[in-house]
C-alpha cells in the first residue's frame, strides 16, 4: 500500500472527490474519501474515483419514498379489498427483516394497516386460514442480486407448502432495486413472480455499464477484479470449499449504497475491511462489534441508575440479578434515539429483532417517552438527562476519592455509592 505522506490531491481530483460528495448526498466527507483513496497506488487514483463516480446513494428519506411508490402498484394490482401480506424474508440481522421497519414508515402502509398485514415468519401460510388460493405474499428487501437467496428461500419456506395444500398465490418482491441481467434466471424459476423496485445494469455489463463502451468498462472491471481480489470471501457449509467475490457476492457487481448500510452485491471495494483495507462504507467491522460490547456493558450501568434514581420503577430481583429486559431495552433505545442512530444501527446495538423494536416502541409510546412518530418526548429526553447528570456528579466525585501513595500509584474504589 502507498506511503500516505507523499502524494497529494491535484485539481481534477478535488473536484471529483467534490462532486462524488454531493452525488452521495454528504453521506462521506472528504476526508472519508481520501482515506479510502490511499488504498490504491497513486497512479490508480484517478481510476478509483471514476469509479466512486459509478456508486449510488439511497437516503432513508429515498428509501421510504421507493418502497411506498411500490407498495401503491402493488395495491392497485391487488384490487379493491384484497389484502397484502408483506413478511421481511431472511434471517434476525439480514437485510429483509430490518427493511420492514422503513417499510412501516411510509404513508402508504399508514393509510391502509387493515389491507396490508404484516407476517413475522412464513413458516405455515394456512395458519388460521390467514391465506388461501391468490392471496397476496409480498417478499421484501433492499437489493435483489444473483436472485440466489431469493430463490433459497421461496424453495425452502414457500415451494413445499404451496405444493402441500394446493393453492397458489400472487408472489411479489418489493426491493429498491435489482440486478437486471440475473433477474431472467429468478423469474423462470419462480414462475408468476411480480417485482416491484428499480432495476440497474451491473456495473460491468456488455451493454448499459456505468462507465461506458466496451474497451473502458473491461478496463475498470480488470482494476476493480485487481484490487477486489481477497477483500471478501464465503465458504460452502457443506464443501467447505472458500470462494472469492472481488465484484460483490456472486459476481453481483453492484454499485449501490444506503442510508442503513451497504450491500455485499456492491463492489467490496467499497465496503471490507480485509488485509488492512480501509472502507468508504464499512459494514460490520470488528470496531462496531467491539462498539456493541460496550453499549451493552454501559446499559446495565445506565439502568441502575434509572432505578437508583426512581426514573423507572425497580422490579423485584431474582438471585441479585435485574429481570427487566424490557427497561434495558427501553434505555437502550432512548439512548440511541439521542445519538440520532438509524434504524439498522438499533439492530446491531442492541441485537433485537424487527418486531422486538416495535413491541419497545409501542411500550415507550404507552409511556410517554415516544411520540406517534417514534421520537424522542421531553419526557424521554429528560430521564436521559438526569442519568447523564447523575453519571458527570460520580465521576467528579471518584476523582476526590482516588487515594495518591508515594510512588504515584492510585487506587481506585471498587464500588461507589452502591455502584460498580
Amino acid at each position: 500500500m502507498a506511503a500516505v505522506t507523499k502524494y497529494h490531491i491535484n485539481d481534477d481530483q478535488y473536484q471529483h472527490i467534490k462532486d462524488a460528495i454531493m452525488r452521495l448526498q454528504s453521506s462521506v466527507n472528504p476526508v472519508q474519501v481520501v482515506n479510502w483513496l490511499h488504498n490504491f497506488e497513486y497512479e490508480d487514483w484517478d481510476m478509483a474515483l471514476e469509479l466512486l463516480g459509478g456508486l449510488n446513494f439511497y437516503s432513508i428519506n429515498q428509501v421510504i419514498h421507493d418502497y411506498d411508490q411500490g407498495l401503491q402498484q402493488i395495491l392497485s394490482k391487488a384490487g379493491e379489498g384484497q389484502k397484502i401480506h408483506v413478511h421481511g424474508f431472511g434471517e434476525q440481522g439480514k437485510s429483509g427483516p430490518t427493511m420492514m421497519y422503513f417499510l412501516l414508515k411510509t404513508p402508504t402502509y399508514l393509510a391502509n394497516k387493515d389491507r396490508i398485514k404484516i407476517l413475522k415468519d412464513v413458516n405455515d401460510l394456512k395458519n388460521g386460514k390467514r391465506m388461501g388460493e391468490g392471496s397476496w405474499l409480498v417478499l421484501v428487501d433492499d437489493v435483489i442480486g444473483s436472485g440466489k437467496t431469493l430463490r433459497t428461500f421461496y424453495s425452502h419456506n414457500i415451494a413445499s407448502q404451496l405444493a402441500r395444500h394446493k393453492f397458489s398465490l400472487n408472489l411479489c418482491v418489493l426491493c429498491l432495486a435489482y440486478m437486471k441481467e440475473f433477474m431472467p434466471l429468478t423469474l423462470q424459476r419462480l414462475a408468476g413472480l411480480q417485482v416491484f423496485g428499480s432495476g440497474y445494469h451491473r456495473a460491468f455489463a456488455p451493454i448499459g455499464s456505468a462507465f461506458g463502451y466496451r474497451p473502458s468498462m473491461l478496463k475498470m472491471r480488470e482494476f476493480s477484479h485487481r484490487y477486489g481480489k481477497g477483500l471478501f470471501n464465503t465458504q460452502d457449509h457443506a464443501t467447505g470449499v472458500w470462494t472469492d467475490h472481488p465484484l460483490g457476492f456472486n459476481n453481483s457487481q453492484s454499485l449501490l449504497a444506503f442510508g442503513h448500510g451497504i450491500p455485499n452485491n456492491t463492489l467490496p471495494v467499497f465496503w471490507s475491511n480485509k488485509n488492512g483495507w480501509v472502507p468508504l462504507y464499512p459494514r460490520l467491522a470488528s470496531a462496531k462489534i467491539s462498539e456493541i460490547k460496550q453499549f451493552k456493558c454501559e446499559n446495565y450501568f445506565w439502568l441502575a441508575l434509572a432505578y437508583k434514581l426512581n426514573l423507572f420503577t425497580q422490579p423485584e430481583e431474582q438471585h441479585g440479578l435485574l429481570t427487566s429486559r424490557l427497561d434495558l431495552g427501553m434505555l437502550a433505545l432512548i439512548r440511541l434515539k439521542i445519538r440520532g442512530s438509524v434504524p439498522e444501527t438499533i439492530f446491531q446495538l442492541m441485537g433485537i429483532t424487527f418486531y422486538e423494536l416495535q413491541a419497545l416502541l409501542v411500550r415507550g409510546r404507552e409511556k410517554g417517552l415516544f411520540d406517534p412518530d417514534d421520537n424522542l418526548t421531553e419526557k424521554g429526553a429528560q430521564i436521559y438527562g438526569e442519568i447523564q447528570k447523575r453519571i458527570q456528579i460520580n465521576k467528579t466525585e471518584m476523582k476526590r476519592k482516588m487515594i495518591t501513595f508515594d510512588r504515584g500509584v492510585y487506587y481506585i474504589p471498587k464500588t461507589y455509592n452502591g455502584l460498580t
